[in-house]
């Protein structure tokens, strides 16, 4: 019988969050935690003569949500700030990166991520260390820049 080998597995210090700023990607260390999901839209139907209710996907949706230490403004607040001061709406690439403990790299291109429900910009709670959420809708499929496999599976 096979079992999964641990050694396998990643944590979450193997994982990195960039962000596209002036044309380079800059690695966000402050991130405390950062996750992409996917949501599926879905309509059911029921026709005639089928007791079954089925389900006719109509669309998908990709989140990137993230929470980080406040170290700096640059390079998202300050760029928010600056384009709402114009009347207009930033647009933020990201890239998402895992490393396994045997050098494989999954890397992600989260590209034409635009600000999306809550977003932090001053928390303060006296004892903690301040930190702010980021919310992104990702207005495009990710991009799979590199992938991984299991070398004992």
């Amino acid at each position: 019988m096979k079992t999964l080998n641990t050694q396998e597995l990643m944590k979450g210090t193997d994982g990195l969050l960039f962000v596209e700023y002036e044309g380079v990607n800059v690695p966000l260390l402050e991130v405390e935690n950062f996750s992409v999901n996917m949501t599926f839209n879905a309509v059911d139907k029921q026709y005639v003569g089928n007791p079954v209710v089925q389900s006719i996907p109509t669309g998908v949706a990709f989140q990137l949500a993230f929470t980080e230490s406040v170290v700096r403004d640059e390079p998202i607040i300050n760029v928010i700030l600056d384009f709402l001061k114009r009347g207009k709406f930033p647009v933020f690439n990201f890239q998402g990166k895992l490393e396994k403990p045997d050098g494989q790299e999954q890397r992600y291109g989260f590209n034409n991520a635009v600000p999306n429900g809550n977003f932090g910009l001053m928390n303060v709670t006296p004892g903690e260390i301040v930190s702010r959420e980021q919310n992104y809708t990702l207005n495009e499929i990710p991009e799979i820049i590199s992938s991984i496999a299991s070398t004992y599976l």
